[in-house]
């Protein structure tokens, strides 16, 4: 063989060997390529409206858009990058009250433009902002988490669901315990069982009787007390409430009335007492009407639910005026 034909032989041979490495090489990194578009840290949840959101990885900056939100988030020492523009006196704990701020409105709902200058990794607004939720995911490109605490036992899964977003789930298993001894404490002694109860939110003009299903409901049943309007027809989409039906009310005679008033609460108080048909109440005529606290009982839902449940209890003793 001549020099020429030994090199040509040479040259064929490592050509080849180059083409096999690189043909094994490519088929071993393929799948490491793909399994690289899915990272170990992804997080997969359900929000309240059923719509399904996938996180690459824990959440950092988060936009809380409700009360509710900003204190379960400050419960698992994981504060928001901005709070909604409320009163002071709705946000909780008072740390919680230097977050910088921003619109949401009903009519206009969230404002865009802070959310885009927050650059945040998830935005969490109140159910009833649906409708702007996929546009703003669609706009700026964040994911948007549809929530609300629906009752005492959902402060638990809440907790625990954001335990997960945020990579905190043994703070929040923490908390979670924490929260249910300080319920199952309360809880335990029936003193208010069988007791008549009816919770209100609205006016004299238009009440409305908040049924088992919403927050207020299940703490009624929790504390061992009969909330005259569990079961209520719902007010269309809105499965906590029901229209009160005033004839109704007069027939079940609640012994104790607990109330959300839109407006100034003595004169709601004194509306009861002046007319004929509330008049013939036992509540009324006991005077065991009572204004509950809305920020605890209705806007900000979570953590402090044992402090809820606390008062309530208090409200439905036996002997409590």
């Amino acid at each position: 063989m001549t020099m020429s034909h030994r090199c040509f032989f040479v040259m064929t041979l490592t050509a080849a060997w180059l083409a096999m490495v690189l043909a094994t090489s490519g088929c071993d990194q393929a799948p490491a390529a793909s399994e690289a578009s899915v990272s170990p840290e992804a997080i997969t949840f359900t929000d309240d409206a059923g719509r399904s959101l996938t996180l690459d990885r824990p959440a950092e900056r988060i936009v809380a858009g409700a009360s509710f939100a900003v204190e379960l988030l400050m419960a698992l020492d994981h504060p928001p990058v901005l709070r909604p523009d409320v009163p002071k006196r709705k946000i909780h704990p008072e740390a919680a009250r230097s977050i910088s701020t921003f619109a949401v409105t009903h009519g206009a709902g969230p404002e865009v433009e802070s959310l885009a200058a927050a650059k945040p990794d998830l935005v969490i607004l109140h159910v009833n902002f649906a409708p702007f939720a996929d546009n703003i995911q669609q706009t700026l490109g964040i994911p948007v988490a549809l929530m609300e605490v629906a009752s005492v036992d959902d402060v638990a899964t809440k907790l625990t669901l954001l335990g997960r977003i945020i990579g905190k789930p043994q703070r929040a298993a923490e908390q979670v315990a924490k929260l249910q001894r300080e319920i199952d404490a309360i809880s335990g002694v029936d003193s208010a069982q069988g007791l008549r109860a009816l919770a209100l939110f609205g006016t004299p003009d238009a009440f409305y009787a908040y049924r088992e299903t919403s927050y207020i409901g299940s703490m009624i049943k929790r504390l061992g007390a009969e909330n005259i309007a569990a079961d209520d027809p719902a007010f269309g989409k809105m499965r906590s409430v029901a229209p009160l039906d005033l004839e109704q009310a007069v027939a079940r005679s609640p012994q104790v009335i607990v109330i959300l008033p839109h407006g100034p609460a003595p004169m709601v108080i004194k509306h009861l007492g002046a007319h004929p048909a509330w008049a013939q109440i036992q509540a009324v005529k006991d005077q065991r009407v009572h204004v509950l606290d809305e920020v605890l009982f209705s806007s900000n839902p979570g953590p402090r639910a044992s402090e809820a449940m606390r008062q309530l209890k208090a409200l439905l003793e036996p002997d409590a005026k």
